[in-house]
């Protein structure tokens, strides 16, 4: 069995744990417009955070991150190590972290075996506002406001399960799919061999691969 389909199903109850942008003093919930209708949903990447943090919490270290340019500048960016051997989660969710040019050697990615779509209600709802003083210790009180709401929540996912723990190396003409080690990741190939990794083919490309005790570890990990 190459990969593993399936949909991951939360249910929540009046509770909002994704927020979208506030409006004033009111935290609003994120939603989906469909046929007129509103169908609240959690983002993929709080998804994969919550994941992350779970994984984590089982003993896999996440992979540091690193924020890189200044406050007031738009091209600010958060890296990863960009380490898939030493940490589970640069292999499962991937990572792209760009050098400063276009063509920069500098420049890595591993595209996600792990897959995972939008978790959006199945049905839809209209979100309740709450509305809330904070009055204790101050003169004048201050109003805030939440919306929440009761739903089951739904995002397919797809897990390339032979792809875990397998790097593919570019050819002789730097070609190859985005889940490689470049060559110039001398370092991380040696870290692999360390940890009795081997190499071999892998649809049609050469690959580093990490035993297979340690795939079925960090596939046991992240279900």
């Amino acid at each position: 069995m190459a990969y593993l389909a399936g949909r991951m199903l939360v249910s929540v109850e009046a509770g909002a744990p994704n927020n979208g942008k506030g409006e004033d003093t009111t935290a609003r919930v994120k939603y989906a417009t469909v046929r007129g209708r509103r169908h609240p949903y959690v983002s993929a990447q709080a998804v994969r955070r919550w994941i992350r943090d779970g994984m984590a919490e089982r003993g896999a270290p996440a992979s540091p991150v690193t924020r890189v340019g200044k406050a007031q500048n738009r091209a600010q960016k958060a890296n990863t190590d960009a380490d898939p051997i030493t940490y589970a989660d640069d292999d499962l969710f991937g990572y792209m972290r760009a050098g400063a040019k276009k063509d920069d050697a500098a420049t890595t990615l591993r595209d996600s075996p792990f897959m995972l779509g939008t978790l959006m209600s199945v049905a839809p709802v209209h979100p309740t506002e709450d509305f809330g003083v904070m009055s204790r210790g101050v003169s004048e009180p201050v109003l805030h406001g939440h919306e929440f709401y009761t739903a089951d929540l739904a995002a397919p996912f797809l897990l390339d399960l032979p792809r875990i723990g397998t790097f593919t190396l570019p050819n002789s003409d730097g070609v190859g799919r985005p889940n490689y080690l470049t060559q110039e990741q001398a370092l991380q190939v040696a870290q692999a061999a360390a940890l009795g990794a081997g190499t071999e083919m892998f649809r049609g490309q050469g690959a580093v691969r990490l035993p297979v005790e340690e795939r079925r570890h960090r596939a046991a990990l992240l279900l």
